[in-house]
């Protein structure tokens, strides 16, 4: 039945006379529905080839100043759950594993590197290892062990490093963006930062809130990693914020958080942030600009704290935010994308940690205005020819104003502190990996100025990935993909030339 089918088939296509112009439509709807297909491939599952050059990936010497208290009093042991040699075809880890290996041979007797075959459970040398140890971390989370996990063990602590955002292996060492794509290869900044990490006396977790339509870049989660932080979520509508927390972070949340009615006995969300902040507790905020409701429990908050937002009323009963155009510094044509000038009562300290790029200044787009009270510390401002514009229409005209600030919480506790800026973009992948801008920077100083961290890994290299067809694969799969992709445009393109030089020539 079934050659009954294609026999008729054939028949039929055969007895169609089509033209050029039809045979030639044809062609170009398969070409274009090919690449439909291959885009759609990329953007659920996110094949790209990186390619950063051997040349890339060096040591940029940072270390040296960010081991100087440790390398000779410590050790620690690197170990991939993986033979050498397939890692080193691996096509993410092999990165990974260039870096490991320059650190290893920059401080001999300090770091130590073990590979061990997850399979047969034993090292290089035979020796068999226990892996299930490190299936439980240090807070009492359950951890996944695979091919890519890599394990970072002091006699102090451990903490394992394990690819939970991408299919590609090894993501931990990579910046990724929105879409989980890999996007810059920051490995040398983690491997130390991990290192640093389990020689330390002791740890905090950084606790995300949830449940408010939250939404952050997974390339802030790098950054929290880098910065010493264990990361969770928490919903703070049924749980108390934890001893161990170092930092809650509020990021984008799209509808308001719970206030308790006035001798009601309950406890609310903000009656656990409030009680945090009071007690010495930390908060990052980022708030979307745009936002289409207004957020009058969460506002208030803030500016119980002296962090006011600038805002509009506009017809209709809706309040928007007031959105900065710094023409003067600007980085796109409308004036909305800029770059933030690092304010002068940031304080010498903060100002010297930005360092690399502070006259460049940090990216910021379409953010709001601060309007901060006396407790309140500007850290980014814009040039004094900055306006401001609400639904569309002019605002003010003033400049200078205030884009990113943290506000000082004296409490029982002890001294609390409430970073907030009116954008989420400045912990956005594109610009934390930017090499012209001080994002990184700006953000590594915040968590060791004002929310405690320990020593950040300043001026380590990242390397911008040039992605052009396929990503998180293995070397092997990779290259089978890469054949798929060139080939069949290809293997069009001569179908087509052949089909209608022979119609042509009959």
């Amino acid at each position: 039945m079934k050659k009954d089918f294609l026999k008729k088939a054939k028949s039929t296509v055969e007895s169609r006379r089509f033209s050029m112009t039809t045979i030639t439509v044809l062609v170009i709807a398969l070409a274009m529905f090919v690449n439909a297909l291959l885009y759609a491939l990329d953007e659920k599952v996110g094949l790209s080839v990186i390619r950063p050059s051997s040349s890339e990936i060096t040591l940029s010497g940072a270390t040296d100043t960010y081991f100087d208290d440790v390398k000779d009093l410590r050790h620690v042991t690197l170990t991939f759950c993986m033979p050498e040699d397939e890692l080193s075809s691996h096509t993410t880890g092999a990165y990974v594993l260039r870096t490991a290996k320059q650190l290893a041979e920059r401080y001999p007797g300090f770091i130590t590197l073990r590979f061990v075959n997850i399979i047969t459970k034993r090292d290089a040398d035979g020796n068999a290892v226990d892996l299930t140890r490190y299936q439980t971390d240090e807070t009492g989370e359950e951890v996944s062990i695979t091919k890519t996990t890599v394990i970072f063990e002091s006699t102090r602590h451990f903490r394992v490093l394990t690819d939970t955002y991408s299919t590609a292996g090894f993501a931990d060492f990579f910046t990724l963006n929105s879409s989980g794509k890999l996007v810059a290869y920051n490995g040398e900044e983690v491997l130390a930062a991990m290192i640093r990490f389990v020689l330390a006396d002791e740890h905090k977790t950084a606790y995300f809130t949830n449940y408010h339509g939250e939404t952050a870049d997974l390339a802030l989660r790098t950054v929290l990693a880098t910065a010493g932080y264990y990361i969770k979520d928490i919903d703070l509508r049924e749980n108390e914020i934890p001893d161990d927390a170092g930092l809650v972070l509020i990021s984008a949340p799209q509808s308001d958080f719970e206030q308790g009615a006035a001798g009601s006995g309950v406890r609310s969300e903000i009656d656990r942030l409030s009680d945090y902040v009071e007690n010495g507790g930390n908060l990052y905020v980022a708030l979307h600009s745009y936002l289409k409701r207004d957020l009058p429990v969460f506002g208030a908050f803030l500016e119980k704290y002296g962090l006011r937002v600038a805002t509009t009323d506009l017809t209709g009963g809706q309040t928007v935010q007031n959105i900065v155009k710094d023409a003067d510094r600007a980085i796109t044509t409308d004036g909305f994308t800029f770059s933030a000038r690092l304010s002068g009562e940031a304080g010498d300290d903060f100002l010297s940690r930005v360092g690399r790029y502070s006259e460049n200044g940090v990216l910021v787009a379409h953010t709001g205005r601060i309007l901060p009270a006396d407790n309140v510390t500007p850290l980014l401002v814009t040039s004094s020819a900055a306006v401001t514009e609400a639904g569309g229409a002019g605002a003010d005209g003033a400049g200078s104003y205030t884009v990113a600030a943290v506000a000082a919480v004296d409490g029982a506790g002890g001294t609390g502190h409430i970073f907030l800026s009116p954008s989420i973009y400045l912990s956005a992948s594109d610009a934390l990996t930017s090499t012209k801008y001080a994002n990184r920077d700006f953000l590594f100083s915040l968590f060791e100025s004002y929310f405690g961290a320990g020593k950040m890994p300043y001026g380590t290299t990242l390397v911008n990935l040039s992605a052009d067809l396929l990503e998180n694969l293995t070397m092997q799969t990779a290259k089978i993909y890469t054949a798929i992709i060139a080939v069949i445009p290809a293997a069009l393109c001569v179908f087509a030339v052949i089909y209608l030089y022979r119609r042509k020539n009959r």
